[in-house]
Order: structure tokens, then C-alpha cells, then sequence
């Protein structure tokens, strides 16, 4: 009995896929069968072969398909916008919030890092609420000029809404060239701020070469602890 000449060329097919799939065992079988195709013994293990390698090319696709699933899954990213501006740009109030945030610096008790710090708060009834960072010899007792300003602007007036932050560092003299941001523990307190009063807080981050912009805080602190 002479088989199908199309069932061997598919297993000529099937040969080159056990290949790709390392199976060189299987490859070099599938090639000598070729050879004995009037053997009926030899075609039932050709279909055998034929079914065994069209399941583990099943398994083979089953996998893929589950990797780029899971490479899917991981691909996310985090853009944070914000705008690098010059002092001419800002307008006036902003202006005059980034020079009391650097006023502020003159007034820190920065005994141990020499690292002068300024905050200056813009509330909604346009009073400027400004602080500095406030160190101590026992480094976690110190406080930080951001919270230092939020806090007081929080209990001072709890029913006006902060509406920007400025903040400016100085150290060795100089003002920094670029600007600095909040650490992460001001970060939080900054967005507990916006959440309580339901408004974006602008924060403006002053430096000598460029002023940063960003629209909201939560924008910097995209995983932020925000209830439980």
C-alpha cells in the first residue's frame, strides 16, 4: 500500500517544526521515515509521531500565549508633567511666594546639615503662611520646612485652602542651581493636604538655572498611602 504523498510532506513540515521545538531526536526519525512509505508499520508511527508533535505544538503556543499575557501585565509606565519655567514666567503671586520661600532659608535652624530649607503656602484669601526646616540633634525629632509650613497653615486657618507651595533650598552659600523636591514623608502630608480640601496644590520648586511647575502632588506621588 502506497500512502499519500501530501501526508509525508506534511510530515517533511512537521520535521522542521520538532526542530524548532529541540527535538533533533524526532527530527532526524521524521527524515528516515520518508525514506520507508510503503511501510504500514512505519506510517502508523508517522501518525503517531504526526499527533504527538501537533500536541506539544499546542503546549508550545499555550506557553507563548501565557508569557505574553504576562508581559502585557507588566508593562506600565508613570509619566509625571511638569513645566521648567524661568521667575519672569510665574505669575505675580507666584513670584512673590518663590522669594518668601527664599527668605524663609535665612530663618531655618539647620545646625547639623548646614542645609537652609524655605516653604512659602499660598492660601485662598491669597495670605502667604511661610516655615523652614527646624533640625535637631536627634535627627527624626526635626521637622521639615514644607510640614512645617503646611501644619501651621492646616491649624492656623483650617477652612482656607492652600492653593501652591513654593520651595527653595540653600546651601554653601548659594542658592541651589537646581531645584529640590519634598521628601517623601512631605510628600504625603502635601497630598493629605489636597485630598481634605478636595483641590490640586501647585507646587513650585525654585532653583538659580530653572523653576519647576508640577500641577498637584499627587502627580509626584503616584503610590501614595491615601486610606485604609
Amino acid at each position: 500500500m502506497r500512502y499519500p504523498l501530501q501526508d509525508f510532506e506534511s510530515f517533511e513540515l512537521l520535521s522542521v517544526l520538532s526542530v524548532e521545538m529541540v527535538l533533533p531526536f524526532f527530527a532526524i526519525f521524521a527524515k528516515v521515515v520518508i525514506f520507508f512509505q510503503n511501510n504500514e508499520f512505519t506510517y502508523m508511527i508517522f501518525s503517531s509521531y504526526k499527533k504527538l508533535i501537533t500536541h506539544l505544538a499546542n503546549k508550545k503556543n499555550f506557553v507563548i500565549s501565557q508569557l505574553v499575557k504576562f508581559n502585557k501585565m507588566q508593562n506600565r509606565d508613570i509619566v509625571i508633567k511638569y513645566q521648567s519655567v524661568q521667575i519672569s514666567d510665574l505669575k505675580e503671586s507666584f513670584r512673590i511666594l518663590v522669594e518668601e520661600a527664599k527668605r524663609q532659608t535665612k530663618y531655618s535652624y539647620a545646625e547639623y546639615s548646614k542645609f537652609n530649607v524655605g516653604a512659602a503656602i499660598l492660601l485662598e484669601t491669597g495670605e502667604v503662611i511661610t516655615g523652614n526646616n527646624q533640625e535637631n540633634v536627634a535627627y527624626p525629632s526635626g521637622l521639615c520646612a514644607e510640614r512645617t509650613a503646611m501644619f501651621y497653615a492646616n491649624a492656623r486657618f483650617p477652612d482656607k485652602k492652600p492653593l501652591a507651595i513654593a520651595i527653595a533650598a540653600y546651601h554653601n552659600g548659594n542658592f541651589l542651581q537646581k531645584p529640590i523636591t519634598p521628601c517623601g514623608s512631605c510628600l504625603q502630608v502635601l497630598l493629605e493636604t489636597e485630598k481634605r480640601y478636595q483641590t490640586p496644590l501647585k507646587v513650585i520648586l525654585y532653583g538659580e538655572e530653572e523653576i519647576y511647575v508640577i500641577d498637584s502632588v499627587s502627580a509626584m506621588l503616584p503610590f501614595a498611602f491615601v486610606s485604609f
